[in-house]
């Protein structure tokens, strides 16, 4: 093609001839390869060889150091042991040589000491001995009288149980328990209807639930026996039954206490006494203080009772009060829980502040006294003293003045014989003339025997 040169011959001479070169080239290449691979796997396997040999020499070598080590150690170890064995044995006969040491230097304190403390034990248990006989001897009339005393009592007593456990063994030993949860229900009734709710009408309640519910089974099984033909009727037409004659029982329980009443105008004679119809009712359930008491804190104090009557007549108020009668006290007057309008008086005078509500688990104004106390009202604004402290408290101061310690004044007037007690208004201004044959009684039962009585109490 023109613009195209023509490449010069003298190259293509040149190709040609370097293939037989190239050729010879790698042909010496093989033949050397051949020769010296065998040579290098033989050296190699020779090589292979001496190291596998030193390897195994070193190992051979280390395993016996290793062997010689341990040998060198438990020989060491039991040489220890040996050690310590002689060094143990050694400490031990020091020791025991020093305990025989101790042992003999010491025994000869320990024998004067035994020698010594032997005749103060001897005595010791011999003056022990003798006390506890001397208090048997002494101590022997007393138990056999006492025994003697109380064999009647321990005989009774034996004779009640055996009767009770007797009542129980029979069939209607059931009507025992029912009549108890009838009391406590009555109770319960009669409490609430005169207080309201309180601590005492939940625990009777309790108490009456407890056994009718405990007892209510027992009571139709035996209902049951008795009358066969009651099984035939459904149970709850039986329960119900039941339930309806022991609520009956309760109701009529409550009004057990429910005397007869008295309606009319009445005045106030003293904090818990009212003038009705002819007749000195004592205000029932409530503790008038002392007519010498005082009320009232630091500088602002009053005579308690006189504030308690004073409260009562604006009770009454000149209208007509209706008193239910219970019981009476101890100087023969009737007990009453009295109302107006339907309003408890007794309650209110307790709520104000002025009297105190009678302790005990029948209590029926106990909640209307911690009501009053809570308030601060009437004479729980100071330190109040219940009547029975402050009587204690007279009588013992009573005590320290009085000859030999008798403080109850027995006086003889206009032919009578009365006596009188600490605490009480007339206590003061009482005289013991031995003259006119008055006299110091110690206890109203000895001043009782003597013949003298108590002295009225407003």
């Amino acid at each position: 093609m023109p613009g195209r040169s023509k490449k010069p011959e003298g190259n293509n001479n040149v190709g040609a001839g370097s293939k037989p070169r190239t050729e010879q080239i790698r042909r010496r290449v093989h033949d050397a390869r051949r020769t010296v691979v065998p040579r290098i796997h033989a050296v190699g396997s020779v090589t292979a060889g001496h190291l596998r040999a030193g390897g195994a020499a070193l190992l051979g070598g280390v395993g016996g150091g290793v062997a010689a080590a341990m040998t060198i150690a438990q020989r060491m170890f039991n040489g220890l042991a040996v050690v310590t064995a002689i060094f143990r044995a050694k400490l031990k006969a020091a020791t025991g040589w020093v305990f025989e040491q101790l042992d003999a230097a010491t025994r000869p304190a320990r024998e004067r000491l035994r020698a010594i403390t032997t005749p103060v034990w001897q005595l010791l248990r011999t003056a022990t001995e003798f006390v506890l006989q001397t208090l048997d001897t002494a101590t022997r009339p007393v138990r056999e009288t006492l025994g003697a005393a109380t064999a009647p009592v321990r005989q009774r007593l034996r004779t009640a149980t055996d009767w009770l456990s007797g009542l129980l063994a029979r069939p209607n030993a059931i009507l025992l328990p029912v009549a108890a949860g009838t009391m406590a229900l009555g109770i319960a009734v009669g409490r609430y209807r005169g207080t309201g709710l309180d601590g005492e009408v939940i625990v009777m309640t309790m108490i009456g639930g407890v056994l009718m519910t405990a007892l209510l089974p027992m009571t139709l099984r035996g209902l049951t026996d008795r009358f066969p033909r009651l099984a035939r009727l459904p149970v709850r037409v039986v329960q119900a039954a039941v339930v309806v004659v022991l609520a009956t029982g309760a109701a009529w329980f409550a009004g057990l206490g429910t005397g007869k009443e008295v309606v009319g105008p009445a005045s106030a004679a003293a904090g818990d006494l009212l003038k009705l119809g002819g007749m000195t009712v004592r205000l029932a359930g409530i503790d008038v203080p002392e007519r010498e008491q005082r009320c009232g804190k630091d500088n602002n104090k009053w005579r308690c009772a006189d504030a308690a009557q004073s409260a009562l007549s604006r009770v009454l108020g000149g209208r007509s009060v209706r008193c239910r009668l219970s019981g009476s006290d101890e100087a023969g007057r009737p007990l009453g829980y009295c109302s107006i309008d339907g309003v408890d008086i007794n309650a209110q005078l307790v709520r104000q502040g002025y009297v105190f509500a009678q302790v005990g688990l029948f209590a029926r104004y106990g909640a209307q006294e911690r009501e009053a106390r809570n308030a601060k009202a009437g004479m729980w604004i100071g330190d109040a003293q219940r009547p029975e402290e402050f009587r204690a408290k007279a009588w013992e101061e009573a005590k320290r003045r009085a000859p030999d310690g008798c403080p109850i004044k027995g006086q003889v007037t206009s032919g009578e014989r009365v006596y009188v007690l600490p605490g009480t208004p007339a206590y003061e201004r009482a005289r013991v003339l031995a003259s006119r044959g008055d006299r110091w009684f110690c206890s109203e039962r000895e001043a009782a025997s003597a013949g003298f009585r108590a002295a009225q109490r407003s």
